[in-house]
């Protein structure tokens, strides 16, 4: 581990950078290496006010007069964080009215959400007998009939007659409401201001699978996107929205007096959501511009009235962001965006309405939700970097700088208080070494384990004798680096005691099983590639892990040609989705994949004509396994050996076209690798070289690409999308 850390850039006391001179690896020196990392890490420098919490108050701003007073005060370098100032009064934070109800989700969740009981946004969505699918701006329904997939719906994602959103990206069903989630760039928001999140509801009959148009809203704000996050939660009948809202108009150098706000679409009144007595005054050294909102509407009284009622809650501060949501609060990382070990805040506000926010003085920045884990409502852990710059749009696909872990007593969040963090609060962790085309940091916590590492994120990348994924024990302090032979691209929980760790090595793909028992150090097991390959979907949704009866379990992840990077995902179809057996949590077997067929044609999408959450996942849903693929839903029958297909239909199939023959998509032989943990363990698991004549791109399901990249409608239509991507882009500020 010490040796791993040769260059390793570490920081003095007063910040200045220094390097560790070379040092022999032995037992002593390695020992001594950590020491000297431990001891000239940035956290030490966080003790900057008292510990005692009574004297510093989270307040509110007084009045409108003075919330609108402080942000004249602001100028456009203020979005970012790091510019002081002047101080505004406040009042301290008070209980707010009757709360809004939490509890855990019902029926069963085919989504790969990060807690359970926190139902996250996502393209397809399961309820009774019926599929709800979402893409490209329609939703679909389809009936899962022991005799056959029966599409049913196909509607647009908006109103009858309405001018659709930009993008139409998440959805979420309660009962039998379906709620999409989409942002309008057009949508004209008040005080010259153009931008929105649409909100649109429709009704699902449960009995024949049709959907009914209810209503749509507007919501004041402007684009939550982010390519790891969602921006929205189901818990209970609570629907959580996180939107960004900034306050200053650049473009006409002039404050706006208008707060977030919701309006039916078809209706020009805003009705408020919140006032200045929910939003609350940013942390000394954390100010900024922006208001970060979280929304909550109860969906159940919409479904009871026909109504849906929000409120609001609101924090100050620089762009730059997290947010994670566990089944009681909302937590929202805010900080600078520009300067390395800058001051932070992060904020808990509780669902429950009737409790103050809370507050930290923090540092450094999360990379995305999923360094976050509110560890059994006693701790919250949460890995950072010194030089990230949170998850909003691309921010997560790049971070830099040392990483570290806080770990705090949730009772340090007092409500209506804010504190400081201090050493030991944070645990300094080893960096992974800096290697070229290695930007995008990935983290998962799996039980009292937190597993960290690099990887190509949207980009391609070959191999580099550095990749490894770091380990770090919550309770036991140690931190273990094991090496791999490709990139950190997504790590994935087996179970409590098990994680995957998934990643290209430029011509292939990877699944490394990691074993993580309590009391032991972590290791490698057991070891599966697929040749010429890569991962089809990057966000976590494209996952889907499931323990059987028989004490395995099964996972899926969608596959494309190695030769396509991450971001082909917003214009093209996967080319399947691989199904794997996974043993005792060490070990993988056979199974099969599930290939896309439909080479497809013009669909006349006229919104959200961009993927950019992906279109292929894995769904395993009443002891039956589907892969969704574009518009292809398709069965595969499960045996302990094989999975083979058993049904397909097409969702949209006025968008069919060639159908390709089944032994065109079939997983060509050779192509599939498995290793047992003492291979592994031993360095045996190396896969033969490719005779001369077989060509690397040779994917199996994935030849799919072949004949869609073949087509001449196909081609124009992708280079139609690209060209509109960027250019909205450029003009809009998505990048």
């Amino acid at each position: 581990q010490a040796c791993s850390l040769l260059s390793h850039r570490v920081w003095s006391s007063n910040g200045a950078a220094s390097k560790v001179l070379l040092m022999p690896c032995t037992q002593a020196s390695a020992s001594l290496w950590l020491a000297i990392c431990a001891a000239s890490a940035p956290w030490v420098t966080l003790a900057v006010g008292p510990n005692d919490c009574s004297s510093n108050s989270l307040s509110v701003f007084e009045s409108e007069d003075k919330l609108l007073a402080y942000a004249a005060s602001l100028d456009r370098s203020s979005m970012y964080g790091g510019q002081p100032v002047a101080a505004v009064g406040g009042t301290q934070a008070t209980a707010t009215s009757s709360g809004t109800k939490s509890s855990s989700g019902t029926g069963e969740s085919i989504t790969n959400n990060q807690e359970e009981g926190a139902d996250e946004g996502g393209i397809v969505k399961a309820h009774g007998d019926f599929l709800v699918i979402l893409r490209r701006g329609r939703l679909f329904t389809a009936k899962l009939g022991t005799d056959k997939i029966e599409p049913i719906a196909g509607v647009n994602a908006y109103g009858p007659n309405a001018k659709p959103a930009s993008w139409y990206d998440e959805m979420l069903v309660y009962q039998d409401t379906v709620l999409v989630v989409g942002y309008s760039y057009a949508a004209y928001s008040g005080g010259g201001r153009r931008g929105a999140t649409e909100l649109g509801l429709f009704k699902l009959d449960v009995t024949t699978g049709k959907l009914t148009f209810r209503r749509s809203y507007y919501l004041r704000s402007n684009d939550y996107y982010s390519s790891r996050n969602y921006a929205s939660r189901l818990i209970g009948s609570n629907f959580i929205l996180y939107m960004p809202y900034h306050f200053v108009s650049y473009g006409a150098g002039v404050v706006q007096s208008t707060f977030p706000c919701m309006r039916k679409v078809e209706d020009p009144e805003w009705m408020n959501i919140t006032n200045f007595q929910d939003i609350y005054r940013p942390l000394p050294g954390v100010e900024g511009s922006v208001l970060h909102t979280v929304v909550v509407c109860d969906l159940a009284e919409f479904a009871q009235d026909g109504s849906l009622r929000c409120t609001a809650r609101g924090v100050l501060g620089p762009q730059s962001r997290v947010f994670y949501v566990s089944t009681q609060s909302v937590y929202v990382w805010v900080g600078s965006s520009k300067t390395p070990n800058s001051t932070a805040a992060l904020y808990k506000l509780p669902l429950d309405n009737g409790t103050a926010p809370a507050a930290l003085n923090v540092i450094g920045a999360p990379v995305d939700q999923l360094s976050f884990k509110e560890e059994s409502g006693q701790w919250l852990s949460v890995l950072v970097r010194s030089e990230a710059k949170g998850d909003g749009m691309w921010d997560a696909e790049a971070s830099a700088g040392e990483v570290g872990l806080l770990r705090v007593p949730l009772s340090l969040f007092s409500p209506g208080m804010y504190c400081f963090t201090g050493a030991k609060h944070f645990a300094p962790l080893l960096t992974p070494a800096k290697v070229l085309g290695r930007s995008a940091f990935q983290n998962r916590h799996v039980g009292d384990f937190i597993l960290y590492g690099m990887g190509a994120g949207w980009r391609s990348s070959g191999a580099h004798k550095d990749d490894a994924v770091y380990i770090y024990n919550r309770t036991g302090g140690v931190t273990s680096k094991l090496s791999l032979p490709h990139a950190v691209d997504r790590i994935e929980a087996l179970g409590s005691n098990a994680a995957v760790v998934i990643g290209s090595n430029g011509a292939d793909l990877y699944f490394s099983a990691v074993v993580l028992v309590a009391g032991n150090l972590p290791k490698l097991g057991g070891r599966l590639m697929r040749r010429g390959a890569t991962q089809g979907e990057t966000r976590t949704h494209g996952f889907f892990y499931k323990p059987q009866a028989d004490g395995t379990g099964v996972l899926g992840l969608p596959l494309r040609s190695a030769k396509q990077p991450g971001w082909s995902q917003l214009v093209s179809a996967g080319a399947g989705i691989l199904f794997a057996r996974v043993i005792n949590g060490s070990d993988f077997s056979k199974l099969g994949e599930l290939p896309a067929r439909d080479g497809g044609k013009d669909d006349k999408c006229e919104a959200s004509c961009v993927d950019w959450y992906g279109n292929a996942r894995p769904i395993f849903y009443k002891g039956r396994v589907f892969a969704l693929l574009g518009y292809e839903l398709v069965e595969g029958q499960l045996t302990k050996n094989s999975l083979v297909e058993s049904k397909r239909a097409h969702l949209f199939p006025s968008a069919q076209g060639t159908m390709a023959n089944v032994d065109k998509v079939v997983t060509p032989q050779g192509s599939l690798f498995f290793w047992s943990v003492t291979e592994v363990a031993n360095g045996s698991a190396v896969a033969p070289a490719l005779p001369p004549s077989t060509s690397q791109t040779s994917t199996g399901g994935t030849t799919s690409n072949a004949f869609r990249e073949s087509s001449a409608v196909f081609r124009t239509l992708w280079f139609a999308k690209v060209g509109l991507i960027l250019a909205i882009c450029s003009m809009l500020g998505k990048l």
